[in-house]
């Protein structure tokens, strides 16, 4: 048998995987049993960057891998990694204040979990609903037994989606808690 008979289930194989550094690729067999051949074609994959509920989702992560970007002020860049400069300004500035007076600030809880405590299950981000330039990403899960779900809000910047705010289920809001400013918003 040849080689290349050997090799093409493992292209097709390769070829189904589909992950956001890669390009999907479709193999086709010609036709012909005597002369089998494989043509690709390559067909671009929207990179998680332009994905609003992959910044969510990786928000979530650093949080995880404890490189939040609340309550630190070793790297701004992370905090603009995932915030929009008017709500990163306000992150950054409560960090700094808190870093440099000792007091607790605008913010005395986790902004993801809208919670001192945490005793976590069934976090869910649901896909991102887009018009234009704006989009809404839900999440939800269950903290101490009670049912959670925010709302994120993000724009389109030229460098990517950028979260604008995180409405919690209480009425309340992220941009409006960092800023002191109940009736302003974004």
């Amino acid at each position: 048998m040849p080689l290349r008979y050997v090799y093409l289930p493992i292209l097709l194989a390769v070829c189904a995987c589909n992950t956001p550094a890669q390009k999907t690729e479709s193999a086709i067999l010609s036709s012909s049993p005597t002369k089998p051949s494989v043509v690709t074609a390559v067909t671009p994959v929207v990179p998680t960057i332009d994905r609003p509920e992959s910044v969510v989702k990786d928000l979530y992560a650093a949080r995880q891998d404890r490189e939040t970007p609340f309550f630190q002020t070793k790297s701004r860049a992370l905090v603009d990694q995932f915030f929009t400069k008017q709500l990163a300004d306000l992150i950054w500035d409560d960090a700094k204040t808190m870093a440099k007076t000792g007091e607790v600030g605008q913010l005395d809880f986790d902004p993801l979990y809208a919670a001192q405590d945490l005793d976590l299950l069934n976090l869910t981000i649901k896909p991102a609903r887009v018009i234009g330039k704006k989009a809404e990403v839900d999440v939800s899960f269950l903290n101490v037994n009670k049912p959670h779900k925010f709302t994120y809000l993000l724009d389109k910047e030229p460098t990517g989606w950028r979260i604008s705010d995180i409405l919690y289920d209480d009425g309340s809001q992220l941009f409006q808690l960092l800023s002191g400013h109940a009736e302003e918003t974004p």
